[in-house]
């Protein structure tokens, strides 16, 4: 009989344990984000008013990419199979500009692009900004003026 009891604790210790998997750092920080699956990224009046109250956060793979400390902006549901986020870095004096980027669930990192913001050089402006139509299409838009 105790033979038994043991062999059924194993058992439900083992279907524990396989169902408490534990979720990767990027899932972790999903609700860290202040928005899910947004849409249009545009770096305007409305990001400036809201930035104070997106959460910042330092990572090895912010150090090497953008350099600087980002902040949390929107989780992407796009690809299950990866993890994908969009942060919001202050470039001082040309405003507030927007990064996309897909990590695999292990945390590598994908890729990274830069999906809104502003910019100067020599008398030019560049401005970019971008929607999501469905998972497969970044409508990206960008202007130079002088």
């Amino acid at each position: 009989m105790r033979s038994s009891i043991y062999i059924i604790t194993i058992l439900f210790l083992s279907c524990n344990s396989s169902t408490s998997r534990k979720s990767s750092y990027w899932e972790q920080k999903k609700d860290d984000f202040k928005y899910v699956n947004k849409k249009e990224f545009i770096s305007d009046s409305t990001l400036k008013a809201e930035f104070e109250s997106l959460k910042t956060i330092s990572h090895p793979i912010f150090d090497t990419t953008l350099r600087s400390k980002v902040y949390l902006y929107s989780w992407q549901d796009r690809d299950k199979t990866k993890n994908e986020f969009t942060v919001v870095k202050d470039d001082g004096e040309l405003g507030l500009k927007i990064f996309y980027f897909i990590l695999d669930k292990k945390g590598n990192l994908i890729s990274w692009t830069q999906i809104g913001g502003k910019g100067s050089e020599g008398g030019y402006w560049f401005e970019t900004w971008t929607t999501i139509k469905n998972n497969d299409t970044l409508i990206n838009i960008g202007a130079i003026t002088q």
